[in-house]
């Protein structure tokens, strides 16, 4: 009948190409895997790759799938010829390669796998979606940049590299910025690990050291001065009074869009809400200054949409309101430290208002515990990130209460 083995095609080399024997009636018929290896790797007597190579689990599948298409051909040609026609084998195994081809899994393909399991199996956040979606368009960057595709079996510690090169030279982020990206790519090629597209996880040891990030905190003055400016426009004017409602509630944007006038109790002056990033349910009292906000101003109409423009209107705003004192901003690039002198609105976010609020009551002296029964924080390593007292203020602090001793 018919014997189908595989063998390397130069065994003497350091590397040479993987074929399939397929002897039929004292014929042979001899077919490339087009799969190359070193000759290290290959067990010749149970003819498959060694567990030691970096691919094992995609390259013996792959010869697996090419030999089951073989032998269905085989039955086939003897249920209707009574032979194998080498010829025509040979044209429909190659054929069967090119469809192989065009359907192997590359990087992209594999993060479109990946949101789409993340959508279906979990709750997944339009925001994490957004940095999936970034990092798939830096791999398309970097494959433009390259002149290359990147299939799932092109991944190594080489390729990881001169993408982390990539990300600092030619798109210019700073340290922190790849570290995020590179974090993502750990997530992604987890799924494909755990899929057993690829049977090594040494795309592990390519990080970046992340560093503590800079930001700030509006002072009272700030505040002041945002209360007094008067917005020459509709966008700012909504703008403004969504921030006035962060900087007294300390929620978070994420929040504010799953707001209903039901969940706004302003005879007990109480907000009940359920976190979103966290899942908690967190009741904030309503002050005199957020019951100002909540008498002229509907705060239930943010929605998502407004999301990618709030942050640029935000800054405009506080440029316009003239909050500009110069700021020093300490940066990461390429391990380096970079200082730089910004004025305050450009570092300003929807964040900036939640750290506003935690910072402005522990000068107040509340407790950081009764601030994360507000706030909702659930660890306070993760709370102190959101305190900034500026260095002036804290030496002056410190020098009272030693006056005091």
């Amino acid at each position: 009948m018919v014997e189908i083995n595989r063998y390397l095609a130069h065994p003497n080399k350091s590397k040479t190409n993987i074929f399939f024997n397929i002897w039929s009636k004292g014929k042979r018929l001899r077919l490339t895997s087009k799969l190359s290896i070193e000759t290290k790797y290959w067990d010749s007597n149970k003819q498959r790759i060694k567990s030691s190579y970096t691919y094992t689990v995609h390259a013996n599948k792959t010869l697996d799938q090419l030999q089951q298409f073989i032998e269905r051909e085989c039955v086939q040609h003897y249920d209707k010829y009574n032979t194998i026609k080498f010829d025509e084998l040979k044209s429909s195994f190659k054929s069967y390669q090119e469809l192989g081809k065009k359907e192997k899994l590359t990087f992209t393909s594999l993060i479109d796998e990946f949101i789409e399991y993340k959508k279906k199996s979990l709750a997944i956040k339009d925001r994490t979606i957004r940095g999936y979606l970034g990092f798939k368009k830096n791999i398309i960057d970097f494959q433009e940049h390259t002149n290359k595709i990147i299939d799932l079996e092109d991944i190594n510690q080489d390729l990881l590299i001169n993408f982390k090169g990539f990300l600092t030279k030619e798109c210019g982020y700073k340290d922190n910025s790849i570290s995020y990206k590179l974090t993502l790519k750990n997530v992604i090629l987890n799924y494909a690990f755990k899929k057993r597209y690829i049977d090594n996880q040494d795309y592990k040891e390519i990080t970046n050291k992340k560093y503590q990030t800079e930001s700030v905190a509006l002072s009272d003055n700030d505040i002041e001065k945002l209360l007094n400016y008067k917005p020459n426009n509709k966008q700012l004017y909504n703008t403004k009074h969504y921030f006035l409602f962060q900087l007294y509630s300390g929620l978070r944007v994420s929040d504010i869009v799953k707001l209903t006038k039901e969940k706004i109790d302003l005879e007990n002056e109480t907000i009940k809400i359920v976190t979103e990033k966290t899942n908690k349910i967190i009741t904030i009292p309503i002050s005199k200054q957020l019951k100002e906000v909540l008498n002229v101003f509907d705060v239930t109409k943010f929605t998502k949409g407004r999301l990618s423009s709030y942050s640029v209107a935000l800054k405009t705003l506080c440029k316009e309101a003239g909050i500009n004192d110069i700021v020093s901003v300490t940066s990461h690039k390429n391990n380096r430290q970079i200082e730089e002198n910004k004025p305050k609105y450009e570092l300003v976010s929807s964040h900036t208002a939640r750290r506003t609020f935690i910072t402005r009551l522990i000068q107040k002296g509340v407790s950081p515990s009764e601030i994360m029964q507000i706030t909702g924080h659930t660890s306070r390593a993760s709370f102190d990130k959101y305190i900034r007292i500026a260095n002036t203020e804290a030496v002056s602090n410190v020098k009272d209460k030693l006056n005091e001793m």
